[in-house]
């Protein structure tokens, strides 16, 4: 029997968020959740909107960093400093590539990022972005 693995997925909103991409990863996070193949998922989210969507009891749905972008940042570094094994990080957001980079390599971990609509056919604003997309080793296109 294959030992389950941990999986931590950094994210800018999901349960209680509004929007298609809010929608996305709930469906996502829950779809994780049912393929019992994972022991646990820590979901980092960056903004926390006012909808009251029921959270999978198998996720720890982590509000931390929910209020400023620096506290976003200290709250991902502290769980991948305090979380014991983690196998892959999930980006799910652009954006957020620098931090869910830096999160994986410090835990030896795959790295996954979710690229939305325009994502694919434009370079980001940012170098550092555009510098790690080919240096994730999966990817998953909406």
């Amino acid at each position: 029997m294959k030992k389950k693995q941990n999986c931590l997925v950094i994210l800018s909103d999901g349960f209680g968020g509004h929007g298609g991409m809010a929608k996305f990863n709930r469906e996502f996070l829950t779809s994780l959740a049912n393929i019992n193949k994972f022991n646990e998922i820590i979901a980092i989210t960056r903004l926390l909107g006012e909808g009251n969507a029921e959270v999978p009891a198998n996720i720890d749905w982590d509000t931390s960093g929910v209020g400023s972008k620096p506290k976003y940042v200290v709250s991902v570094l502290r769980k991948c400093i305090s979380t014991k094994q983690v196998d892959y990080v999930i980006c799910g957001l652009i954006n957020l590539l620098p931090l869910a980079w830096l999160t994986a390599k410090v835990k030896k971990a795959k790295l996954i990022c979710i690229f939305h609509g325009i994502d694919i056919w434009h370079p980001n604003k940012d170098p550092l972005v555009n510098f790690l997309v080919p240096k994730v080793d999966q990817y998953i296109s909406v």
